[in-house]
C-alpha cells in the first residue's frame, strides 16, 4: 500500500529519492536465524505465501509479484506488463499448483503453474486487503475490504456482521471458509463461518495466522505490539507480546520433529517466535529495521519460513510543515498535536480519513458520519509522524497529524 505522492506534496520538500532493495529474509530453523535474499525490487513487499521447500511468491506495490524457484534461490520477477495496483495478499492453494493475489481496486490474479505466469481474473468490487483459498477449489477465493466487506467469488456476498474494515483471515487446514476475519476496532467475527465472534478492544488488528493445523490456536496481531490467542472453544484472549511494535502478520509452522512455532513480524524489523502456541514470545534478530509485512511457512514438515517487507526507498524528507490545520473549500481539518484526534469539518454528511505512517504504509483506515458539520477521529498507533487524508465527496485535503501520547 505506497504512498501516494498527492499527500506528500503538502507536507514535505524533498532532497532527492533514495532506493534500495525491498527486504526478504528466509529462516531454514523455524524462525530462529535468519538470511538476507536479494530481492532485486524497489518496491514495498506486502505479503509472501510458500507452498513447499524453497519455493514461494511475494506480492507488493506497483502490481509486483516475485517467485522464488528452490532449485536457485534466486527471486525472479514476474509482474504483469501493465498491472499497477498494489497487490495487499497472496495465498497458495492446495488444489493444484494454484496462486491467488489480490490488492488495490479490487485487483484479482491467478497463477495455475507455481507462480511463473500469472492472469487477470474478474476484479471483485473493492479494494483486497486479504484473501483465502479454498484448499479443495481451485476458484474458490474469499476476499475482504473496507467496511466490513467480504465476497466470495463462487457464493457472491457474504455477511460478515461488521462494517469496521478487514485485514486478516485466519482458519485451519481444509476450511472452505476462514473461521475468522479480523479487522479496525478488535474486530475478530465468525459471522459468516459459524463460529463466534469476539472482541479485541480497540486494537487495530493487521495479520492472523492464514493456516493452522486443527486444533491448534488461532494467533491475530495488531497495533502497538497487540498478540491475541483463539483457542476453540475457549474465547480469544490477550498475551504480551514484549513489544510496542506495531505487528502486520504471523504465521505457524511446524517441523520435522512436530515443533510448533508461531512466528509475528512488524514494523522496525521486529521478528518474534513463540514455541508454546502463542503463549508467550521472544525477540528474534532479524538483521534489519525496515518495516515486515508479510510471513509465510509451508505450516507442517519444515523449517523453511519467508518474511518480506518494505523497501529502503525514501523521498529525502528535508522539512515538514509545522501547520496543524488543512483548509480546502467547504473541507476543513484540525489536528491536535499529542493526542491523535483529528476534527474534520465538511458539508457532505460522510467524512473517510486514510492515516499514513513515514515509511508510506496506511496505518488506519475511518469513516465517520459528520454532526453539527463536524466528525471526530481517534487514532490508536504508536507515538511518532503520520499523514491523513480526509475524504468528503469530491473534495480532499490532508495534514500532519503529531502524535506524542
Amino acid at each position: 500500500m505506497r504512498f501516494k505522492t498527492g499527500v506528500l506534496a503538502l507536507l514535505l520538500l524533498f532532497s532527492g529519492v533514495v532506493y534500495g532493495d525491498a527486504v526478504i529474509l528466509h529462516s531454514t530453523d523455524a524462525g530462529l536465524t535468519w538470511t538476507s535474499e536479494a530481492s532485486n525490487c524497489s518496491q514495498h513487499l506486502n505479503d509472501v505465501s510458500s507452498w513447499k521447500l524453497g519455493n514461494a511468491v511475494a506480492v507488493g506495490d506497483n502490481g509486483t509479484i516475485l517467485v522464488r524457484n528452490s532449485q536457485t534461490n534466486v527471486w525472479v520477477d514476474k509482474s504483469i506488463p501493465g498491472i499497477t495496483e498494489d497487490l495487499n495478499s497472496v495465498m497458495f492453494t492446495l488444489a493444484g499448483a494454484k496462486f491467488w493475489a489480490g490488492g488495490e481496486n479490487g485487483r484479482l490474479l491467478y497463477s495455475s503453474d507455481w507462480g511463473n505466469t500469472w492472469h487477470i481474473a474478474t476484479s471483485a468490487p473493492f479494494t483486497i486487503n486479504c484473501l483465502w483459498t479454498d484448499p479443495n477449489s481451485t476458484s474458490a477465493i474469499i476476499l475482504g475490504g473496507a467496511n466490513g466487506q467480504l465476497y466470495s467469488t463462487t457464493q457472491g456476498w457474504l455477511s460478515s456482521g461488521t462494517t469496521e474494515d478487514l485485514y486478516a483471515f485466519a482458519g485451519h487446514r481444509c476450511r472452505t471458509l476462514p473461521d475468522w476475519a479480523f479487522g479496525n476496532n478488535g474486530t475478530c467475527t465468525g459471522n459468516y463461518s459459524g463460529y463466534p465472534s469476539y472482541s479485541g478492544g480497540n486494537t487495530a488488528f493487521r495479520g492472523a495466522t492464514k493456516v493452522a493445523s486443527g486444533g491448534l490456536p488461532i494467533v491475530a496481531c495488531g497495533a502497538k505490539g497487540a498478540i491475541y490467542r483463539i483457542n476453540h472453544p475457549h474465547p480469544m484472549s490477550s498475551v504480551s507480546s514484549g513489544t510496542t511494535a506495531n505487528l502486520y502478520a504471523v504465521a505457524y509452522s511446524a517441523d520435522c520433529n512436530s515443533e510448533e512455532v508461531y512466528i509475528t513480524v512488524g514494523s522496525s524489523g521486529t521478528i518474534l517466535r513463540s514455541t508454546n502456541l502463542g503463549v508467550s514470545w521472544n525477540s528474534v534478530f532479524s538483521g534489519t529495521t525496515r518495516q515486515l509485512n508479510g510471513v509465510s511457512s509451508w505450516g507442517t514438515a519444515t523449517t523453511d519460513i519467508y518474511v518480506v517487507g518494505n523497501s529502503n526507498t525514501s523521498c529525502g524528507i528535508g522539512i515538514i510543515s509545522d501547520e496543524s490545520t488543512d483548509t480546502h473549500s467547504g473541507l476543513q481539518a484540525s489536528a491536535t498535536t499529542g493526542t491523535g484526534m483529528l476534527t474534520v469539518r465538511a458539508e457532505n454528511s460522510t467524512v473517510t480519513v486514510e492515516l499514513f505512517d513515514m515509511s508510506g504504509r496506511r496505518v488506519e483506515n475511518s469513516q465517520a458520519s459528520t454532526e453539527a458539520g463536524q466528525a471526530h477521529f481517534s487514532f490508536s498507533v504508536p507515538r511518532g509522524i503520520y499523514v491523513y487524508q480526509a475524504s468528503s465527496g469530491a473534495e480532499t485535503i490532508s495534514g500532519k497529524l503529531v502524535i506524542s501520547q
